[in-house]
């Protein structure tokens, strides 16, 4: 005689509809959270790629007052810097640092306020953006203050006593040099 326990019973197991529908929710809500913050982090990158850039530059035109105590002038013509300083056609960025901060999304200048005497600001390095995204904006204004980041409504003026802190709605960023009088 042969006896069966019935808790031994070999009953195959399987997910139910309910218990599928339950991990794929959770899965879903992992992957938008994990896209959020990947999306931060991309803005954040940029916006210390940008933060760098400006840094380098600054440092250049650094250099370039040291050696000529003067500041200069260099604007982006083409795929190349030339400096606006004249008789200093040959003294560009390059000179001063290793790799000059070009990129399809912005560049950046270095203009000096040399012709009016009312600022105690005597050169700064200018953000020209052309493509920057909100986010990015975002993340600069959120560390303009803290970083000396500036801008002015009329950039071309070169009163730099009218700078005021960056916001994400302004267009141009500069990271002032100072040379007090």
């Amino acid at each position: 005689m042969t006896f069966r326990c019935p808790l031994t019973s070999k009953r195959k197991k399987a997910f139910t509809l309910v218990e599928l529908l339950i991990t794929m929710i959770i899965i879903g809500i992992l992957a938008s959270a994990l896209l959020l913050v990947a999306g931060g982090a991309e803005e954040r990158a940029m916006a210390s790629r940008i933060l760098g850039d400006a840094r380098t530059m600054k440092s250049a035109a650094l250099f370039y007052n040291s050696d000529h105590d003067s500041w200069p002038i260099w604007v982006l013509s083409g795929p190349n810097y030339i400096n606006m300083v004249s008789g200093l056609a040959d003294v560009l960025p390059s000179k001063y640092v290793g790799q000059i901060p070009v990129r399809d999304q912005y560049w950046f200048g270095v203009v000096n306020d040399s012709t009016v005497s009312s600022g105690d600001v005597k050169a700064a390095v200018v953000l020209y953006d052309s493509g920057l995204s909100s986010g990015v904006r975002r993340r600069m204004g959120l560390i303009a203050e803290e970083m000396g980041i500036y801008a002015m409504d009329d950039p071309t003026a070169k009163d730099f006593s009218l700078a005021h802190t960056y916001t994400p709605s302004d267009s141009n960023m500069m990271w002032f040099i100072t040379a007090r009088p």
